[in-house]
């Protein structure tokens, strides 16, 4: 570019065919370059989905938490109500079935439970006797 006399920072000031010319140039210099592949191209070189639905039982806590969300009357108001307009009416629905899908994905997203774990302890006081050589420091 610079080596055609033209400076790209005057290229703004010498008018706008010039800078396109620049920005021609320079797409031209760095196109063997760049990978650019577009979707529908790509599509055609991938093999065809295949989609295998398994079906599985919901757990005893899954089942609960279902049920229970179904029975409360906030959850009944959403899905039956038909007086806030099409639109109101559409999200909410769609709100009772995305609580509804994070139930059967994992019911601990739904409604997390405390983490009780044999490795999460208070700290553990462990007393040597003074026969056995070791000695206790304080720090």
């Amino acid at each position: 570019m610079v080596e055609n006399g033209s400076n790209p920072a005057q290229s703004r000031d010498t008018g706008a065919e010039d800078g396109k010319d620049l920005v021609a140039q320079l797409h031209g210099s760095i196109r063997p370059f760049v990978l650019r592949q577009l979707k529908k191209d790509m599509a055609k070189l991938l093999p065809g989905k295949f989609e295998h639905v398994i079906t599985c039982q919901l757990s005893r806590r899954q089942r609960f938490l279902y049920e229970d969300f179904i029975s409360h009357s906030a959850t009944r108001r959403a899905m039956f109500d038909r007086g806030k307009g099409r639109g109101a009416n559409f999200m909410s629905m769609m709100n009772v079935l995305m609580q509804l899908r994070k139930v059967c994905n994992h019911p601990d997203l739904f409604k997390p439970r405390p983490i009780a774990s044999p490795l999460d302890m208070p700290g553990i006081h462990v007393l040597i006797p003074s026969r056995c050589g070791y000695q206790l420091m304080k720090s």
